[in-house]
């Protein structure tokens, strides 16, 4: 039924430009667009809430071909890059491209990193924006991994699979210790990384947001505070030291600070002092003016 589900979706993609004659085509790129999830997310949560909210109609309204990836919600970069590279095979088909475009949000971005070195899709891929990925671990991941006891972890990962990833995300099969595990440093700096090396026919990029204690999404206060403890300035769930890969972007602040949520819009257009989908439509621009 999912895969039934991804390929109504690319279909309705393909052949929804023929009847878009209104829109912009200032965002008319080379390669068109995948949009790929992070840790915990979906293309679509519970009740057809976007991960991207209102991100990929903003890009086509400026004349994108944009695409969504549904992967697992809690599972290895491993796991889930076979799940991204199927789903970029099936793009490429459709729209006729040799490459695409990836803007990758937290893990997605590792996800597309593993998927680019370790699947053979380097000549598949132009450019890999990563937008607050954890490539040097996060202390959230060192916290749950090496201070919860037994117990704890035990408590919080069935959680997290059955209601999180069964109920909300959609995902029968979601691993939340192995997800997390991945994100500690140890594991990101002595294992992730030397065996996902860049590939010089792709170009990264990458930014970071960073948040000021209070953001529109109040439950990330905790975390944050703790990442400031052990990691520095950080987005409520990845410091910006660790976001940091490939041509640096920048930190993202808008007026009042970015915090993890408000990078993918949420909750649902809430992000006060900071434009979204603005962003996201800055961030194609900028791949349209570098031949992508």
């Amino acid at each position: 039924m999912k895969k039934f589900a991804i390929a109504l979706i690319l279909l309705i993609a393909a052949t929804s430009t023929l009847f878009a004659g209104g829109s912009s085509s200032s965002l008319n790129l080379r390669y068109p667009i995948v949009l790929v999830h992070g840790y915990a997310g979906s293309d679509q949560f519970i009740f057809g809430i976007d991960y991207f909210y209102g991100i990929k109609e903003a890009l086509e309204d400026q004349g994108a071909r944009v695409f969504v990836v549904d992967m697992s919600a809690f599972a290895t970069s491993s796991v889930r890059a076979q799940q991204l590279k199927t789903f970029i095979l099936r793009v490429l088909a459709v729209t006729g491209k040799s490459k695409v475009n990836i803007i990758a949000h937290s893990q997605g971005g590792l996800s597309a990193r593993y998927m680019i070195s370790n699947l053979g899709m380097a000549g598949k891929v132009a450019s890999l924006v990563m937008i607050s990925a954890p490539n040097r671990g996060t202390a959230l991941s060192d916290v749950v991994i090496g201070k919860l006891p037994n117990a704890a972890q035990w408590a919080i990962s069935a959680i997290a699979n059955t209601l999180w990833g069964g109920l909300v995300a959609g995902e029968a099969n979601s691993d939340f210790l192995a997800a997390t595990n991945e994100m500690t440093h140890d594991n990101m700096n002595n294992v992730f990384n030397p065996n996902t090396p860049d590939s010089p026919l792709v170009r990264y990029y990458s930014y970071a947001g960073k948040m000021y204690a209070v953001s529109a999404n109040i439950i990330l206060t905790p975390t944050w505070l703790l990442l400031r403890y052990y990691d520095g300035d950080n987005d409520g769930i990845v410091p910006v030291s660790s976001a940091r890969w490939g041509i640096w972007k920048g930190t993202i602040t808008g007026l009042f600070g970015v915090d993890h949520f408000m990078e993918i819009n949420h909750l649902f257009g809430n992000t006060p002092g900071f434009d979204a989908e603005g962003f996201y439509v800055n961030v194609a621009k900028m791949l349209k003016n570098d031949g992508f």
